[in-house]
């Protein structure tokens, strides 16, 4: 996360993603260690890696202007967050992790808000998501 931060050559975004990362990551490292099954096992590095991956595609100069406010970021960085860490969930015959790990993260994270109707994954444009306490 570090390594791939400091490749970043915007000093503003350096910074939001630095407390993104902070903001988000340790809650979701510890949850799905313990909560949440996947089709296959992962390492956490691996998520983080996928992560990382994933804002590279999307957190471009185009999608994000230089002055671009932390809110857009924000946007960028939940829906990656939801794909690095929750598209390995599966149901198994107790539970489907899948919809588990969507009410989860609603509820941990209760200032996303995400349309009704449908789970976390089922956001394909980032521009139905939307911040209410900031």
């Amino acid at each position: 996360m570090t390594s791939w931060i400091e490749k970043r050559e915007n000093s503003l975004e350096k910074g939001h993603l630095t407390v993104l990362f902070e903001k988000y990551i340790p809650t979701v490292i510890e949850v799905s260690k313990h909560r949440f099954k996947k089709i296959t096992p992962i390492s956490e590095i691996a998520h983080v890696e996928l992560l990382c991956h994933l804002l590279d595609c999307i957190i471009t100069p185009e999608s994000v202007p230089y002055d671009a406010p932390k809110e857009w970021y924000e946007i960028y960085f939940v829906f990656c967050c939801i794909w690095a860490y929750g598209s390995a969930t599966y149901q198994d015959q107790q539970l489907d992790h899948r919809i588990d790990f969507s009410k989860w993260w609603t509820n941990e994270f209760k200032f996303v808000k995400f349309p009704t109707g449908g789970t976390v994954f089922d956001v394909r444009d980032t521009t139905v998501l939307n911040y209410s306490d900031f």
